[in-house]
């Protein structure tokens, strides 16, 4: 039986038991294990309709981050086979899934991810677009976290001033007594 088939069929199986009894859908762990029982034969493994027609499945109101956790994995899995189109793909379907959920740190790494496959299959001039947004994400994140960052030292620093202030107005009240 081919490859895809089979993770196909596992894939919807997984999907469709969790939509039935109303469960989360399967972990990255699961995922992972999945497609690490698969023997390598070498074939080339072609993405199917049932890869994107099932999509809609993960994409139910409160599941999109077990949206973004399956197509981080067949992301790796596809990189790992360099089938760079199938990357392209669940890279678009990740920013997609990451920009509903508001995760700016999953759509600064599907860019990312999906840069290095533009640049596999010599698509420069979209690798260098993905590579701009990237890099104008990560950067925003990084001054996010700094700011965060900045603010919690600031309450540090002003918890510890008033520290200092309310002991030496106990010494000074030691000292007067």
């Amino acid at each position: 039986m081919n490859r895809l088939l089979l993770l196909s069929y596992c894939v919807m199986g997984c999907l469709l038991q969790c939509v039935a009894l109303d469960k989360r859908l399967p972990s990255e762990v699961k995922l992972q294990q999945l497609l690490n029982k698969l023997s390598d034969t070498g074939d080339n493994i072609v993405p199917g309709k049932a890869d994107v027609r099932y999509a809609s499945f993960m994409e139910r109101e409160n599941k999109v981050t077990d949206s973004i956790t399956i197509y981080t994995g067949l992301i790796r899995y596809y990189q790992d086979k360099k089938q760079y189109e199938a990357v392209r793909r669940y890279a678009a379907a990740l920013v997609a899934a990451a920009e509903r959920d508001g995760r700016l740190e999953v759509l600064a790494r599907s860019y990312a991810t999906w840069f290095k496959a533009d640049s596999a299959m010599g698509r420069y001039e979209d690798a260098i677009r993905h590579y701009q947004l990237y890099k104008a994400l990560h950067d925003s994140l990084f001054n996010i976290i700094k700011h965060h960052q900045l603010n919690r030292l600031e309450a540090q620093f002003k918890t510890e001033q008033k520290d200092q202030t309310l002991k030496l107005k106990q010494q000074n009240i030691e000292l007067l007594t």
